[in-house]
């Protein structure tokens, strides 16, 4: 379905912006970006970790202070996060390291894009910060840290994201898959 199709396109840039591109550069960042979050919205985690690592450090090494480089750390947070959850029943140890390699991430993510939310454009602010800061009560949720886990919800409340007393998931909805097939579209500028 929708998740196969959306990394099949992002594969597909991610071809183009490697041929094309340098290896520095700013497109070839934003496709690592968009299979990486389509790998994570998969369930493949690990799959995801490898080319969010690449992205955030292109962005580190080009363009440290651009709000994009949180976007990357905020995902590769929620890959290592993912992998954290699929470890626990087996390996609590190393679901234990994914985990407290997830925190700084998730956090950095969501304070990096805020303190840049006038920066980013309109629909990207009013997407991606909410997600991460979904994405911080996810982990914490997943981890255990009930404590943690509504301090970061009543920051959700706090900022208008969600409305107070609401029991929903603390994930974005998934997007159709036209609608997924757009927004790949429409980051890649074409």
């Amino acid at each position: 379905g929708r998740y196969e199709d959306a990394e099949r396109l992002s594969c597909q840039l991610l071809e183009i912006s490697r041929r094309t591109k340098g290896i520095l550069d700013e497109d070839l960042a934003k496709s690592l970006v968009l299979l990486g979050e389509s790998r994570c919205r998969a369930g493949k985690h690990v799959e995801a970790e490898s080319v969010l690592r690449e992205s955030a450090a292109i962005w580190e090494r080009s363009q440290p202070d651009r709000w994009e480089r949180f976007h990357a750390a905020s995902l590769l947070g929620e890959s290592l996060a993912g992998q954290g959850r699929s470890l626990r029943a087996s390996d609590a140890a190393a679901a234990a390291s994914k985990f407290a390699e997830a925190e700084p991430l998730l956090q950095s993510g969501y304070e990096g894009l805020s303190a840049r939310r006038n920066a980013m454009p309109h629909a990207r602010r009013e997407k991606y910060i909410p997600e991460s800061l979904h994405r911080i009560v996810a982990f914490y949720q997943s981890w255990g840290r009930e404590e943690k886990a509504k301090a970061w919800k009543d920051k959700l409340v706090h900022t208008g994201v969600e409305k107070p007393g609401t029991k929903g998931p603390v994930s974005p909805p998934a997007l159709t898959p036209a609608a997924e097939r757009v927004r790949v579209a429409t980051i890649a500028g074409i």
